[in-house]
C-alpha cells in the first residue's frame, strides 16, 4: 500500500467523525443486492473503494463448480477489469492505479476445458475421494465471498461529482452505500440505478 494511499484512508478513519457510526460502520455487512463505496478526494487524488458480495457480480458466493459457473465467473470479473467504473465531473482524472481482490482465482479458457475433463477423470475413476472432496467443499457453500476493488485517480482540478458505472456491470446490484470526503467537505448518501451519481459538495 503506498504512503499516499494510506494517508487517504487514515484521514476516512480519522477525520470522518461524522461518519463513523454510519456508511463505514456497516461496511463490514455482507447483504445481497448492496455494495459499499468509500471516496477521498484530496491535492489532485482521488481514492475509491468498493466492497460487494459475489453474487452481485455473478449470482453466487461458492467456488465456481461446473464449467458454465467457471465461465461466467471468468467472463464477468475480465469484464469487471476492463470497464471503467468511474466519470468525474470537474477535473480531467486518469487512472494511475487498481487492485482487485477476488475470492477465487480466474483461469482461462484453456485451464477451464483441463479441469473440466480432469473432474470428469476423477468422478470415473476416484469416485469415493470425489465424494469426500465434494463434503468438504459443501462446507463453504454458504460462505460469504466478497469482491473489492481499489483505485486510485490522477485528477487535474476538484471533481464535484463522480458517475457510478457499477450498477451496469452487477445485475443483481440494488444500492450502493456511499460516504465520500475531502478537505472542504464530507458526506453520505446511498446509490440507486436510477441516481448513480455521487455528489462531492
Amino acid at each position: 500500500m503506498n504512503q499516499k494511499r494510506t494517508l487517504a484512508l487514515s484521514l476516512i478513519v480519522l477525520s470522518c467523525s461524522c461518519l463513523s457510526s454510519g456508511v463505514l460502520a456497516q461496511s463490514g455487512a455482507h447483504q445481497h443486492g448492496i455494495a459499499h463505496l468509500n471516496l477521498v478526494q484530496q491535492e489532485g487524488l482521488i481514492e475509491v473503494e468498493v466492497e460487494s458480495p459475489l453474487a452481485n457480480l455473478v449470482g453466487f458466493e461458492h467456488q465456481p463448480e461446473t464449467k458454465q459457473q467457471r465461465q461466467a465467473y471468468a467472463t464477468a470479473i475480465k469484464s469487471f477489469e476492463a470497464t471503467a467504473q468511474f466519470s468525474f465531473n470537474g477535473a480531467n482524472c486518469k487512472l494511475v492505479e487498481q487492485q482487485l481482490e477476488l475470492p477465487f482465482e480466474v483461469a482461462d479458457a484453456a485451464q477451464l476445458e483441463h479441469h473440466h475433463a480432469h473432474e470428469e477423470h476423477s468422478h470415473e475413476h476416484h469416485g469415493e475421494k470425489h465424494h469426500d472432496e465434494e463434503l468438504h467443499h459443501g462446507e463453504h457453500h454458504h460462505d460469504h465471498s466478497n469482491l473489492e476493488a481499489r483505485y486510485q485517480y490522477s485528477c487535474d482540478g476538484v471533481v464535484t461529482s463522480v458517475k457510478v458505472a457499477l450498477f451496469e456491470l452487477m445485475p443483481q446490484l440494488e444500492t450502493i452505500k456511499s460516504q465520500w470526503f475531502s478537505q472542504q467537505a464530507q458526506g453520505s448518501t446511498n446509490l440507486s440505478k436510477e441516481a448513480a451519481v455521487l455528489n462531492l459538495k
